[in-house]
């Protein structure tokens, strides 16, 4: 089976399981990280005007002493080695952000802490552990630098 057959396949496969997940946010990221991971390739959802939606396929949700917390993978890239190898549930954790909601639920991802770095000025530490995540897995590129490309495709 060639690549292409392979891919077109995988596509109608994620079209329905697209589909089925509707509207929840979290599944629709978790689907298309997993899509792009396996796939080896960048992906993006177009409305029916063919403009991308925007939909964040990578992230952590940590869980502090006080909440949840769901921390996005910028998807405008980040440096290869910005998020460390091995990282899992149950992993304790360190996260520098902004957090982008009023009730700081969601977190935009600056840095994963290693080395207790000092805090940038106007960020945000949380620590916490991890419940769940779904993050770039190495593919023929930096996936966080190639993903940024399909705005040019498109």
């Amino acid at each position: 089976m060639s690549k292409i057959h392979a891919l077109e396949q995988n596509m109608s496969h994620f079209e329905d399981q697209y589909e089925q997940v509707g509207s929840n946010n979290q599944q629709v990221s978790r689907l298309l990280g997993a899509f792009m991971n396996d796939n080896d390739t960048s992906t993006s959802i177009l409305n029916h005007r063919f403009e991308r939606i925007s939909i964040n396929p990578y992230f952590l949700e940590l869980q502090t002493d006080r909440q949840a917390i769901t921390i996005r993978v910028p998807a405008d890239g980040m440096e290869l080695g910005a998020i460390p190898n091995g990282i899992q549930i149950g992993d304790t954790t360190v996260i520098d952000g902004i957090f982008m909601d009023e009730d700081d639920t969601v977190m935009q991802l600056v840095a994963i802490q290693q080395k207790n770095e000092d805090l940038v000025n106007r960020l945000t530490r949380v620590k916490g552990k991890i419940t769940d995540l779904m993050l770039p897995e190495q593919r023929s590129y930096n996936p966080l630098y190639q993903d940024t490309l399909i705005d040019e495709a498109l």
